[in-house]
Protein backbone atom coordinates (compact mmCIF):
# COMPACT_ATOMS: atom_id res chain seq x y z
CA UNK A 1 0.00 0.00 0.00
CA UNK A 2 3.18 2.44 0.97
CA UNK A 3 4.86 1.40 -1.92
CA UNK A 4 1.72 2.02 -4.15
CA UNK A 5 1.00 5.92 -2.18
CA UNK A 6 5.06 6.55 -2.89
CA UNK A 7 4.43 5.85 -6.36
CA UNK A 8 1.38 7.63 -7.33
CA UNK A 9 2.70 10.97 -5.29
CA UNK A 10 6.27 10.95 -7.00
CA UNK A 11 4.59 10.45 -10.67
CA UNK A 12 4.26 14.10 -12.55
CA UNK A 13 0.93 13.44 -13.26
CA UNK A 14 0.01 13.11 -9.70
CA UNK A 15 2.13 16.33 -9.47
CA UNK A 16 0.57 18.23 -11.96
CA UNK A 17 -2.82 18.08 -10.63
CA UNK A 18 -1.83 18.91 -7.11
CA UNK A 19 -0.45 21.99 -8.54
CA UNK A 20 -3.78 22.63 -10.56
CA UNK A 21 -5.97 21.39 -7.72
CA UNK A 22 -4.33 23.96 -5.22
CA UNK A 23 -4.55 27.03 -7.53
CA UNK A 24 -8.32 26.00 -8.56
CA UNK A 25 -9.03 26.28 -4.88
CA UNK A 26 -7.26 30.12 -4.95
CA UNK A 27 -8.88 30.94 -7.58
CA UNK A 28 -12.44 30.13 -6.62
CA UNK A 29 -11.88 31.51 -3.12
CA UNK A 30 -10.60 34.46 -4.58
CA UNK A 31 -13.80 35.02 -7.02
CA UNK A 32 -15.99 34.00 -3.88
CA UNK A 33 -14.77 36.76 -2.34
CA UNK A 34 -15.06 39.26 -4.89
CA UNK A 35 -18.91 38.02 -5.47
CA UNK A 36 -19.41 38.79 -1.10
CA UNK A 37 -17.74 42.07 -1.83
CA UNK A 38 -19.47 43.17 -4.90
CA UNK A 39 -22.44 41.98 -2.61
CA UNK A 40 -22.45 43.87 -0.07
CA UNK A 41 -20.89 46.94 -1.48
CA UNK A 42 -23.46 47.96 -4.50
CA UNK A 43 -26.97 48.62 -3.68
CA UNK A 44 -29.63 45.84 -4.66
CA UNK A 45 -30.39 47.65 -8.30
CA UNK A 46 -26.99 47.91 -8.65
CA UNK A 47 -26.02 44.41 -8.27
CA UNK A 48 -29.25 43.55 -10.17
CA UNK A 49 -27.14 46.01 -13.36
CA UNK A 50 -24.17 43.96 -12.76
CA UNK A 51 -25.80 40.80 -12.73
CA UNK A 52 -27.07 41.00 -15.83
CA UNK A 53 -24.11 42.88 -17.42
CA UNK A 54 -22.42 39.33 -15.75
CA UNK A 55 -24.89 37.03 -17.19
CA UNK A 56 -24.48 38.40 -21.07
CA UNK A 57 -20.62 38.52 -20.41
CA UNK A 58 -20.84 34.57 -19.46
CA UNK A 59 -23.40 34.25 -22.82
CA UNK A 60 -20.87 36.25 -24.85
CA UNK A 61 -17.82 34.16 -23.87
CA UNK A 62 -18.78 30.82 -24.42
CA UNK A 63 -16.21 30.60 -27.90
CA UNK A 64 -13.69 31.27 -25.26
CA UNK A 65 -13.27 27.91 -23.92
CA UNK A 66 -13.49 26.00 -27.31
CA UNK A 67 -10.56 28.53 -28.43
CA UNK A 68 -9.00 27.30 -25.80
CA UNK A 69 -9.35 24.12 -26.47
CA UNK A 70 -8.42 23.99 -30.02
CA UNK A 71 -5.29 26.30 -29.09
CA UNK A 72 -4.24 23.75 -26.14
CA UNK A 73 -4.73 20.83 -28.56
CA UNK A 74 -2.36 21.82 -31.79
CA UNK A 75 0.26 23.12 -29.52
CA UNK A 76 0.38 20.28 -27.69
CA UNK A 77 0.71 18.99 -31.01
CA UNK A 78 3.50 20.58 -32.15
CA UNK A 79 5.31 21.10 -29.34
CA UNK A 80 5.34 17.47 -28.77
CA UNK A 81 6.44 16.74 -32.47
CA UNK A 82 9.24 19.51 -32.14
CA UNK A 83 7.77 21.34 -34.98
CA UNK A 84 8.43 24.81 -33.65
CA UNK A 85 8.19 26.50 -36.94
CA UNK A 86 4.27 24.97 -37.17
CA UNK A 87 3.79 25.69 -33.51
CA UNK A 88 4.91 29.39 -33.77
CA UNK A 89 2.79 29.84 -37.02
CA UNK A 90 0.00 28.44 -34.99
CA UNK A 91 -0.02 30.63 -32.00
CA UNK A 92 0.59 33.58 -34.62
CA UNK A 93 -2.53 32.22 -36.88
CA UNK A 94 -4.74 31.89 -33.37
CA UNK A 95 -3.53 35.00 -31.84
CA UNK A 96 -4.75 37.27 -35.11
CA UNK A 97 -8.06 34.85 -35.06
CA UNK A 98 -9.12 35.90 -31.36
CA UNK A 99 -7.71 39.32 -32.31
CA UNK A 100 -10.83 39.98 -34.50
CA UNK A 101 -13.13 37.98 -33.17
CA UNK A 102 -12.49 40.50 -29.67
CA UNK A 103 -12.67 43.27 -31.70
CA UNK A 104 -15.89 42.39 -33.39
CA UNK A 105 -17.57 41.92 -30.08
CA UNK A 106 -16.42 45.17 -29.16
CA UNK A 107 -17.79 46.98 -32.15
CA UNK A 108 -20.81 44.72 -31.53
CA UNK A 109 -21.38 45.73 -28.29
CA UNK A 110 -20.48 49.54 -29.19
CA UNK A 111 -23.13 49.34 -32.05
CA UNK A 112 -26.02 48.25 -30.01
CA UNK A 113 -24.96 49.60 -26.88
CA UNK A 114 -28.16 51.77 -26.84
CA UNK A 115 -30.57 48.70 -27.79
CA UNK A 116 -28.84 45.76 -25.49
CA UNK A 117 -29.54 48.75 -22.63
CA UNK A 118 -32.96 49.13 -23.96
CA UNK A 119 -33.49 45.04 -23.67
CA UNK A 120 -31.82 44.52 -20.22
CA UNK A 121 -33.54 47.81 -18.58
CA UNK A 122 -29.98 49.31 -17.91
CA UNK A 123 -29.79 52.92 -17.15
CA UNK A 124 -26.46 53.63 -18.76
CA UNK A 125 -25.22 52.22 -22.13
CA UNK A 126 -21.73 53.14 -21.44
CA UNK A 127 -22.34 50.26 -18.95
CA UNK A 128 -22.71 48.23 -22.07
CA UNK A 129 -19.80 49.54 -23.76
CA UNK A 130 -17.46 48.86 -21.00
CA UNK A 131 -18.84 45.19 -20.97
CA UNK A 132 -17.35 44.94 -24.55
CA UNK A 133 -14.33 46.08 -23.42
CA UNK A 134 -14.61 43.17 -20.71
CA UNK A 135 -15.03 40.69 -23.55
CA UNK A 136 -12.44 42.03 -25.77
CA UNK A 137 -9.71 41.75 -22.51
CA UNK A 138 -11.28 38.19 -21.63
CA UNK A 139 -10.68 37.17 -25.40
CA UNK A 140 -7.33 38.19 -25.38
CA UNK A 141 -6.33 36.74 -21.50
CA UNK A 142 -7.62 33.60 -22.88
CA UNK A 143 -4.66 33.26 -24.99
CA UNK A 144 -1.87 32.79 -22.73
CA UNK A 145 -3.65 29.73 -20.87
CA UNK A 146 -4.18 27.86 -23.90
CA UNK A 147 -0.94 28.06 -24.69
CA UNK A 148 0.35 26.60 -21.10
CA UNK A 149 -1.93 23.71 -21.06
CA UNK A 150 -0.53 22.93 -24.44
CA UNK A 151 3.05 23.20 -23.56
CA UNK A 152 2.68 21.55 -20.52
CA UNK A 153 3.56 24.55 -18.42
CA UNK A 154 1.31 23.73 -15.43
CA UNK A 155 3.16 25.55 -12.76
CA UNK A 156 3.00 28.74 -15.07
CA UNK A 157 -0.58 28.26 -15.55
CA UNK A 158 -1.67 27.43 -12.11
CA UNK A 159 0.32 30.84 -11.15
CA UNK A 160 -1.81 32.70 -13.93
CA UNK A 161 -5.08 31.12 -11.99
CA UNK A 162 -4.33 32.10 -9.02
CA UNK A 163 -2.71 35.85 -10.14
CA UNK A 164 -6.30 35.87 -11.76
CA UNK A 165 -8.50 35.22 -8.77
CA UNK A 166 -6.45 37.59 -6.66
CA UNK A 167 -5.19 40.68 -8.86
CA UNK A 168 -9.51 40.62 -9.87
CA UNK A 169 -10.33 41.05 -6.37
CA UNK A 170 -8.12 43.98 -5.29
CA UNK A 171 -8.94 45.46 -8.30
CA UNK A 172 -12.46 45.01 -7.77
CA UNK A 173 -11.82 46.42 -4.20
CA UNK A 174 -9.81 49.64 -5.24
CA UNK A 175 -12.25 50.71 -8.26
CA UNK A 176 -15.41 50.53 -5.92
CA UNK A 177 -13.85 52.48 -2.90
CA UNK A 178 -12.73 55.33 -5.70
CA UNK A 179 -16.56 55.23 -5.94
CA UNK A 180 -17.15 53.80 -9.44
CA UNK A 181 -19.89 51.76 -8.07
CA UNK A 182 -20.36 49.17 -11.14
CA UNK A 183 -17.96 50.69 -13.58
CA UNK A 184 -15.37 49.87 -10.39
CA UNK A 185 -16.57 46.22 -10.23
CA UNK A 186 -16.39 45.83 -14.74
CA UNK A 187 -12.70 47.14 -14.30
CA UNK A 188 -11.58 44.86 -11.85
CA UNK A 189 -11.79 42.26 -14.80
CA UNK A 190 -10.76 44.26 -17.57
CA UNK A 191 -7.56 44.92 -15.09
CA UNK A 192 -6.69 40.94 -14.23
CA UNK A 193 -7.28 40.60 -17.49
CA UNK A 194 -4.41 42.40 -19.29
CA UNK A 195 -2.33 41.78 -15.75
CA UNK A 196 -2.71 37.56 -16.50
CA UNK A 197 -2.36 38.59 -20.11
CA UNK A 198 1.16 40.10 -19.13
CA UNK A 199 2.29 37.92 -16.91
CA UNK A 200 0.76 34.44 -19.16
CA UNK A 201 3.00 36.01 -22.35
CA UNK A 202 5.92 36.35 -20.11
CA UNK A 203 5.65 32.95 -18.68
CA UNK A 204 5.70 31.50 -22.23
CA UNK A 205 8.67 33.62 -23.88
CA UNK A 206 10.40 32.32 -20.90
CA UNK A 207 9.54 28.79 -21.60
CA UNK A 208 10.39 28.48 -25.69
CA UNK A 209 13.59 30.41 -24.51
CA UNK A 210 14.79 28.07 -22.33
CA UNK A 211 13.49 24.69 -24.02
CA UNK A 212 13.72 25.22 -27.51
CA UNK A 213 16.06 27.82 -27.71
CA UNK A 214 15.54 28.55 -31.19
CA UNK A 215 14.92 31.30 -33.16
CA UNK A 216 11.72 31.52 -35.46
CA UNK A 217 13.29 31.68 -39.00
CA UNK A 218 10.42 32.35 -41.81
CA UNK A 219 10.49 29.42 -43.99
CA UNK A 220 8.31 29.68 -47.30
CA UNK A 221 8.25 25.62 -47.17
CA UNK A 222 7.25 25.38 -43.41
CA UNK A 223 4.80 27.99 -44.33
CA UNK A 224 2.99 25.95 -46.93
CA UNK A 225 3.04 22.73 -44.46
CA UNK A 226 1.36 24.54 -42.02
CA UNK A 227 -1.26 26.33 -44.21
CA UNK A 228 -2.03 22.58 -45.16
CA UNK A 229 -2.65 21.71 -41.24
CA UNK A 230 -5.35 25.03 -41.35
CA UNK A 231 -8.47 22.70 -42.74
CA UNK A 232 -7.66 20.64 -40.14
CA UNK A 233 -7.79 23.23 -37.69
CA UNK A 234 -10.82 24.80 -38.27
CA UNK A 235 -12.58 21.10 -38.58
CA UNK A 236 -11.24 20.45 -35.05
CA UNK A 237 -12.77 23.67 -34.11
CA UNK A 238 -16.03 22.60 -35.12
CA UNK A 239 -16.25 19.28 -33.46
CA UNK A 240 -15.30 21.32 -30.31
CA UNK A 241 -17.69 23.43 -30.72
CA UNK A 242 -20.75 20.90 -31.32
CA UNK A 243 -19.02 18.63 -28.48
CA UNK A 244 -19.01 21.41 -25.60
CA UNK A 245 -22.64 22.90 -27.07
CA UNK A 246 -24.02 19.64 -26.40
CA UNK A 247 -22.44 19.22 -23.30
CA UNK A 248 -23.97 22.44 -21.93
CA UNK A 249 -27.34 21.28 -22.82
CA UNK A 250 -27.14 18.02 -20.81
CA UNK A 251 -25.60 20.09 -18.32
CA UNK A 252 -28.22 23.32 -18.08
CA UNK A 253 -31.24 21.38 -19.79
CA UNK A 254 -32.97 19.87 -16.64
CA UNK A 255 -33.33 23.58 -14.39
CA UNK A 256 -35.06 25.23 -17.41
CA UNK A 257 -37.14 22.48 -17.93
CA UNK A 258 -37.65 22.29 -14.22
CA UNK A 259 -38.26 26.34 -14.19
CA UNK A 260 -41.00 25.78 -17.14
CA UNK A 261 -42.80 22.83 -15.60
CA UNK A 262 -42.42 23.48 -11.49
CA UNK A 263 -43.64 26.03 -9.65
CA UNK A 264 -41.49 29.01 -8.53
CA UNK A 265 -40.26 27.51 -5.33
CA UNK A 266 -39.70 23.93 -6.61
CA UNK A 267 -37.74 25.44 -9.21
CA UNK A 268 -35.50 27.18 -6.57
CA UNK A 269 -35.29 24.57 -4.40
CA UNK A 270 -33.97 22.39 -7.24
CA UNK A 271 -31.41 25.34 -7.71
CA UNK A 272 -29.89 25.40 -4.85
CA UNK A 273 -29.80 21.44 -4.46
CA UNK A 274 -28.06 21.78 -7.81
CA UNK A 275 -25.91 24.64 -6.73
CA UNK A 276 -24.45 21.86 -4.03
CA UNK A 277 -24.05 19.12 -5.90
CA UNK A 278 -21.94 20.75 -8.27
CA UNK A 279 -19.34 21.30 -5.72
CA UNK A 280 -18.46 17.61 -6.88
CA UNK A 281 -17.46 18.94 -10.41
CA UNK A 282 -15.40 21.49 -8.87
CA UNK A 283 -13.09 19.75 -7.72
CA UNK A 284 -12.15 17.32 -10.57
CA UNK A 285 -11.11 20.13 -12.98
CA UNK A 286 -7.39 20.00 -12.92
CA UNK A 287 -7.57 16.73 -13.96
CA UNK A 288 -8.50 17.13 -17.21
CA UNK A 289 -6.57 20.96 -17.78
CA UNK A 290 -3.40 17.95 -17.14
CA UNK A 291 -5.04 15.25 -18.96
CA UNK A 292 -5.75 16.99 -22.67
CA UNK A 293 -2.44 17.87 -23.17
CA UNK A 294 -1.04 14.34 -21.69
CA UNK A 295 -3.12 12.51 -23.75
CA UNK A 296 -2.31 14.56 -26.69
CA UNK A 297 1.30 14.44 -26.85
CA UNK A 298 0.97 10.51 -26.61
CA UNK A 299 -1.54 10.31 -29.63
CA UNK A 300 1.59 12.52 -31.49
CA UNK A 301 4.25 10.31 -30.63
CA UNK A 302 1.91 6.80 -30.90
CA UNK A 303 1.62 5.76 -27.69
CA UNK A 304 -1.44 4.50 -25.92
CA UNK A 305 -3.48 6.55 -24.95
CA UNK A 306 -5.83 4.51 -22.04
CA UNK A 307 -3.09 4.11 -19.12
CA UNK A 308 -2.97 8.04 -19.01
CA UNK A 309 -7.22 7.35 -19.45
CA UNK A 310 -7.28 5.04 -16.49
CA UNK A 311 -5.17 6.86 -14.38
CA UNK A 312 -7.41 9.82 -15.05
CA UNK A 313 -10.71 8.66 -14.01
CA UNK A 314 -8.54 6.43 -10.93
CA UNK A 315 -7.57 10.00 -9.54
CA UNK A 316 -11.72 11.37 -10.58
CA UNK A 317 -12.81 8.82 -8.74
CA UNK A 318 -10.80 9.31 -5.87
CA UNK A 319 -11.52 13.40 -5.71
CA UNK A 320 -15.60 13.00 -6.25
CA UNK A 321 -16.05 9.81 -4.07
CA UNK A 322 -14.81 12.24 -0.53
CA UNK A 323 -16.45 15.47 -2.61
CA UNK A 324 -19.66 13.04 -2.05
CA UNK A 325 -19.23 11.62 0.70
CA UNK A 326 -18.83 15.08 2.23
CA UNK A 327 -21.95 16.30 0.77
CA UNK A 328 -23.71 13.48 2.51
CA UNK A 329 -22.65 13.16 5.55
CA UNK A 330 -22.27 17.20 6.50
CA UNK A 331 -24.97 18.27 3.92
CA UNK A 332 -26.58 20.96 6.84
CA UNK A 333 -23.02 22.43 7.39
CA UNK A 334 -23.09 23.21 3.88
CA UNK A 335 -26.66 24.12 3.25
CA UNK A 336 -26.34 26.40 6.12
CA UNK A 337 -22.56 27.81 5.16
CA UNK A 338 -24.26 28.76 0.86
CA UNK A 339 -27.80 29.51 1.81
CA UNK A 340 -27.83 30.50 5.56
CA UNK A 341 -30.95 28.09 5.84
CA UNK A 342 -31.50 24.53 6.25
CA UNK A 343 -34.14 22.73 4.10
CA UNK A 344 -34.89 18.81 4.90
CA UNK A 345 -35.86 18.69 1.18
CA UNK A 346 -33.56 20.58 -0.60
CA UNK A 347 -30.91 18.50 1.18
CA UNK A 348 -32.17 15.37 -0.12
CA UNK A 349 -32.27 16.56 -3.64
CA UNK A 350 -28.44 17.83 -2.61
CA UNK A 351 -27.58 14.53 -2.06
CA UNK A 352 -29.08 12.92 -4.86
CA UNK A 353 -27.65 15.63 -6.87
CA UNK A 354 -23.85 15.12 -6.16
CA UNK A 355 -24.02 11.46 -7.17
CA UNK A 356 -25.51 12.88 -10.86
CA UNK A 357 -22.70 15.31 -10.32
CA UNK A 358 -20.13 12.73 -9.86
CA UNK A 359 -21.06 10.98 -13.09
CA UNK A 360 -21.08 14.05 -15.02
CA UNK A 361 -17.76 14.58 -13.88
CA UNK A 362 -16.33 11.03 -15.96
CA UNK A 363 -18.71 12.32 -18.67
CA UNK A 364 -16.44 15.74 -18.74
CA UNK A 365 -13.32 13.31 -18.77
CA UNK A 366 -14.47 11.10 -21.61
CA UNK A 367 -15.88 14.43 -23.44
CA UNK A 368 -11.96 15.71 -22.73
CA UNK A 369 -10.15 12.66 -23.86
CA UNK A 370 -12.52 12.14 -27.06
CA UNK A 371 -12.08 15.52 -28.25
CA UNK A 372 -7.91 14.66 -27.61
CA UNK A 373 -8.31 11.96 -30.00
CA UNK A 374 -9.93 14.40 -33.07
CA UNK A 375 -13.13 11.61 -33.30
CA UNK A 376 -17.04 12.50 -33.65
CA UNK A 377 -18.11 9.41 -31.64
CA UNK A 378 -18.53 11.39 -28.31
CA UNK A 379 -20.35 14.36 -30.51
CA UNK A 380 -22.67 11.58 -31.83
CA UNK A 381 -23.50 10.00 -28.06
CA UNK A 382 -23.90 13.27 -26.02
CA UNK A 383 -26.09 14.79 -28.27
CA UNK A 384 -28.13 11.32 -28.50
CA UNK A 385 -28.13 11.06 -24.41
CA UNK A 386 -28.82 15.50 -24.58
CA UNK A 387 -32.11 14.83 -26.45
CA UNK A 388 -32.97 11.70 -24.54
CA UNK A 389 -32.94 13.55 -21.49
CA UNK A 390 -34.75 16.29 -22.78
CA UNK A 391 -37.49 13.79 -24.11
CA UNK A 392 -37.89 11.74 -20.21
CA UNK A 393 -38.09 15.00 -18.52
CA UNK A 394 -40.76 16.13 -21.01
CA UNK A 395 -43.04 12.88 -20.70
CA UNK A 396 -41.67 12.07 -16.74
CA UNK A 397 -41.35 15.48 -14.92
CA UNK A 398 -43.88 14.36 -11.83
CA UNK A 399 -41.56 15.52 -9.31
CA UNK A 400 -38.37 16.53 -8.54
CA UNK A 401 -36.55 13.66 -7.33
CA UNK A 402 -38.26 11.94 -10.97
CA UNK A 403 -35.31 14.87 -12.36
CA UNK A 404 -32.69 13.20 -10.87
CA UNK A 405 -33.37 9.48 -11.47
CA UNK A 406 -33.76 10.55 -15.01
CA UNK A 407 -30.81 12.24 -15.38
CA UNK A 408 -28.42 9.25 -13.56
CA UNK A 409 -30.11 6.79 -16.12
CA UNK A 410 -28.77 9.12 -18.82
CA UNK A 411 -25.73 10.26 -17.74
CA UNK A 412 -24.91 6.11 -17.07
CA UNK A 413 -26.47 5.64 -20.57
CA UNK A 414 -23.82 8.46 -21.99
CA UNK A 415 -20.63 6.83 -19.97
CA UNK A 416 -21.43 2.79 -20.93
CA UNK A 417 -21.76 4.34 -24.80
CA UNK A 418 -18.81 6.28 -23.96
CA UNK A 419 -16.42 3.09 -23.26
CA UNK A 420 -17.53 0.81 -25.63
CA UNK A 421 -16.53 3.21 -28.32
CA UNK A 422 -13.15 3.52 -26.37
CA UNK A 423 -13.56 -0.58 -26.76
CA UNK A 424 -14.16 -0.15 -30.68
CA UNK A 425 -11.88 2.87 -31.05
CA UNK A 426 -8.72 1.52 -32.57
CA UNK A 427 -6.36 4.72 -32.25
CA UNK A 428 -6.76 4.76 -28.35
CA UNK A 429 -4.70 1.33 -28.50
CA UNK A 430 -1.34 2.18 -30.03
CA UNK A 431 1.42 -0.36 -29.02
Amino acid sequence: MRIWINKISNSTFFKYISILFISNIILTASSFFSNIYIVRNLSPSDYGVFNSLLALLMLTIHPLGVFSLVIARFVSLFYSLKEFQKLFNSIKKFSMNVLFLSILCLFIFFLFRENIAYFLKIPSSGLITFTGIVIFSSYLSSLPGGILQGIQEFKGLGLCMIFSGITKFIFIVIFIELGLRIFGALSGYIGSNLLVLGLGTVLILSKFKKETKIQKVESIEAQKEYTSDIPSIYKYFSLVFLTTTAYMFISNIDMILVKHFFTPDEAGSYAVAQLVGRIVFYVATPITLVMFPKITERIATKQSTLPLLKKSLLYTGVLVSLAVMFINIFPEIIFKIITGRINSTVILLGRFYSINMALMVFINIMMYYFLSLHTISFALIIITGGLLEAVLIYLFHHSLFNILFILFFVFVFILFLSFVAIFLNKSCQYN
